[in-house]
C-alpha cells in the first residue's frame, strides 16, 4: 500500500480504509458469484416452463377438436371412409404431439418444485455465511480503526506539548514538594520545561513543567507543576 500520510499511524489509517474496501468488493464479488448468479439460472428456466405449460395448453385444445371431430365423423348417418381416415390420422396426431409435451411436463414439473426447497436453502445459507464473515471481519478493521484513532489521539496531544515545551532541564537534587502544585523531584529527573499558562503567576526563580517519565507514561498535561530552577539543570 502507497500513502502519502507522514506519520505511521496515520498510513495505519489509510490502510484500514483500503482494507475496508477490499473487504466490501469481496463480498459483492462472492455475494454475485454464489448467490445471484445460481438465482439467475434457477429464475432462467420460468420462461421457458410458462412456454411449454402454455404450449401444452394449446396442443389439448388441438386433441379436444380432433377428438370431437373424429366422434362426430363416426356418428354420422353417411359414413365416409375416406373422412373417418382423416379424422383418424389428425386424431393420432393431435394425441401424440399432446402426450409428448405432457409426459415431459409431468417429469418436469414435480422436480422443478421439490428443487425450491434445496435451492433456497443453499442459497440463504450462502449469503449468510458471506455476510457473518464480511461483519466479523469488519469487526477487526472497525476495532484496528478505533485503535488507530485512539493513537492518533494520544499522538497529536504528545506533539501538542513537545510542542508547547521551551526546553528540558535535569533535577540535579531531590526536592520534596511543598504544596500540591509543586513538583516532586528525584536527582536524574528530566523535566519539560512550559510556559506558565498565566504570567501573572510567574515567580522568579521557579519554573513549570512536566517530568518527561510522567509524559511518556501517562500522556497527561495534568501531571505538571512548579518547581526551584537551582534544582536543576539546564540540557
Amino acid at each position: 500500500l502507497l500513502c502519502s500520510c507522514p506519520y505511521r499511524y496515520s498510513t495505519c489509517l489509510c490502510e484500514c480504509v483500503w482494507d475496508s474496501d477490499l473487504l466490501w468488493t469481496d463480498f459483492h464479488q462472492k455475494l454475485v458469484d454464489h448467490a445471484l448468479i445460481s438465482m439467475d439460472t434457477y429464475l432462467g428456466q420460468f420462461p421457458d416452463i410458462k412456454s411449454r405449460i402454455a404450449k401444452r395448453d394449446r396442443k389439448l385444445v388441438d386433441y379436444d377438436s380432433a377428438r370431437h371431430n373424429y366422434a362426430a365423423v363416426n356418428k354420422g348417418k353417411k359414413k365416409e371412409g375416406i373422412k373417418i381416415t382423416k379424422a383418424e390420422e389428425e386424431l393420432e396426431r393431435a394425441q401424440k404431439v399432446f402426450e409428448e409435451i405432457n409426459i415431459d411436463l409431468q417429469e418436469e414439473l414435480p422436480s422443478l418444485w421439490n428443487s425450491r426447497v434445496g435451492f433456497y436453502v443453499n442459497t440463504f445459507q450462502s449469503v449468510a455465511g458471506l455476510e457473518e464473515k464480511f461483519h466479523r471481519e469488519m469487526g477487526k478493521i472497525n476495532q484496528n480503526l478505533n485503535d488507530t484513532l485512539e493513537k492518533l489521539e494520544n499522538q497529536d496531544m504528545s506533539r501538542l506539548v513537545y510542542a508547547a515545551y521551551i526546553h528540558n532541564v535535569k533535577a540535579m537534587h531531590d526536592y520534596n514538594a511543598n504544596d500540591s502544585d509543586e513538583l516532586e523531584l528525584k536527582a536524574g529527573d528530566v523535566v519539560l520545561v512550559v510556559s506558565y499558562e498565566n504570567p501573572d503567576e510567574e515567580d522568579e526563580g521557579w519554573l513549570v513543567g512536566v517530568k518527561e517519565s510522567d509524559w511518556i507514561q501517562h500522556k497527561d498535561q495534568g501531571k505538571k507543576g512548579v518547581f526551584p530552577e537551582n534544582f536543576t539543570q539546564r540540557m
